[in-house]
């Protein structure tokens, strides 16, 4: 077999080892090639870092509509989805929630237990919106986080309390888009156990694609609603990943792009700031 992807193409794949590339056959040395082609000679610039006094600068500047102003989900769709939930619970009968974003900082109900882990088949991504009161408003709508299909996520798995683990539920329910959640497993250090995830649906209006990561980082530096800005939402997802271990490219840089537009080139977001990773694809 052939390897089909040149030096050229491996280097603008850089995520890439050289067993990905299906260089079957190819010798130590040839492999080590590739791997020259994975990261730059010169140094790399580096990556800015969100603070408090440049998410400060993000101010809500227009009116923001009540709650259950326009759209509502009824109350039926979240008994209903609660209760398919309940009733397909895996033989452990414990109930595990994947947490990715804001649930890990925001979590809005009570968790026994946290493990990180990582999902299959799902990656985190801002394709989820467009919020025009929660993170954004009219005249900028947020961007929130969501699991589109594709690759995979780090996050962590978390145990809903046995007791009142309905009322739980649908407390988390509640503040997540009518999607209906879907059951993944969840890879983690203890062993896998099988978690509900909220993932987007390509075919919902809420799933948002084919935005570039600077059209992605004008939402974010812009978007303020009721509970805050995009801004610190970022923020808050980078650092609570951080305190899990889990360091996540595509966010550090939409970090990146976000605090230079908050003007952190000034030396405001200079602070904390980290060499961009050798793998420059993100």
């Amino acid at each position: 077999m052939h390897c089909t992807v040149s030096r050229l193409q491996a280097f603008d794949r850089c995520d890439l080892t050289p067993l990905d590339l299906g260089c079957q056959g190819k010798t130590a040395q040839n492999a080590l090639a590739i791997d020259m082609y994975r990261a730059p000679a010169t140094r790399a610039p580096e990556l800015l870092r969100l603070t408090a006094e440049l998410v400060a600068k993000v101010e809500l500047t227009v009116a923001i509509p009540p709650p259950g102003n326009g759209r509502q989900t009824p109350d039926s769709y979240y008994e209903e989805t609660a209760e398919n939930i309940m009733a397909s619970l895996p033989p452990s009968g414990e109930l595990w929630i994947f947490a990715f974003g804001s649930l890990l900082w925001k979590p809005g109900a009570e968790f026994g237990e946290r493990r990180s882990g990582r999902i299959h088949g799902w990656h985190r991504a801002f394709c989820l919106g467009w919020d025009r009161g929660v993170r954004g408003n009219p005249e900028n709508p947020g961007l929130m986080l969501s699991l589109d299909r594709g690759g995979q996520c780090a996050g962590a798995a978390l145990r809903v309390h046995a007791e009142g683990a309905k009322d739980n539920l649908l407390a988390v329910l509640r503040r997540e888009p009518p999607i209906p959640p879907r059951w993944v497993k969840v890879v983690t250090a203890e062993g896998p156990v099988q978690a509900i995830a909220f993932v987007n649906d390509r075919n919902s209006h809420f799933y948002i694609s084919g935005l570039s990561h600077a059209e992605i980082a004008d939402v974010l530096s812009k978007a303020h609603g009721r509970n805050g800005s995009m801004a610190e939402y970022l923020h808050n997802t980078v650092v609570h990943l951080e305190t899990l271990g889990i360091h996540d490219r595509h966010l550090r840089y939409m970090e990146h792009l976000v605090a230079e537009r908050l003007g952190a080139n000034d030396g405001s977001g200079r602070q904390g700031a980290r060499q961009w990773p050798s793998l420059t694809r993100f």
